[in-house]
């Protein structure tokens, strides 16, 4: 059974955030099962296990392809606004950061804004950002990280538009 794990195993692939090839492994597993019954002169158990495997994979595939439509990342482009208050004299660390942090990411610099808060010492710096799909997780990463810089007083995010 180790050995079939082993296999089972090699044809799981990671694709990005999403793995394939589960069901091809866990049929395998299966697969393998039935044979030992069938080796051992379980035949009935056997056809059972066979009638169970190929019900499964032909009556669960429609349910697995609607949780898949339900979940699939969209190509569409979509369009952040990201607002970062502090402290005035923190503004140029909080631009530099903030760029420094979206670097190398899936993230596209639309615009890049500073404004004085009235009747305030602090400055609001605002972002607009986009991005081919989703990308809500990265965003509150970096509302987080730069949360807890010295001289922040606030961080958000927001979508403000999704093409396709």
């Amino acid at each position: 059974m180790s050995g079939i794990g082993f296999m089972g195993a090699g044809v799981i692939l990671k694709d990005g955030l999403s793995l394939r090839g589960i069901n091809t492994a866990a049929t395998l597993w299966c697969t393998a099962a039935v044979g030992t019954l069938s080796g051992l002169g379980g035949t009935r158990f056997s056809l059972i296990g066979t009638l169970g495997i190929i019900g499964a994979n032909i009556l669960l595939r429609p349910v697995g392809k609607a949780i898949n439509r339900d979940t699939i990342v969209s190509d569409a482009e979509i369009t952040y606004l990201f607002h970062i208050t502090a402290r005035a004299d923190h503004e140029n660390h909080m631009r530099a950061l903030l760029l420094h942090s979206i670097g190398g990411q899936p993230l596209l610099l639309r615009s890049l804004k500073s404004e004085d808060v009235e009747h305030t010492d602090k400055v609001e710096v605002c972002a607009t950002l986009t991005s081919t799909g989703r990308q809500n997780l990265l965003l509150e990463q970096l509302v987080s990280r730069l949360s807890l810089e010295a001289g922040v007083t606030g961080a958000s995010w927001e979508i403000v538009g999704e093409h396709e």
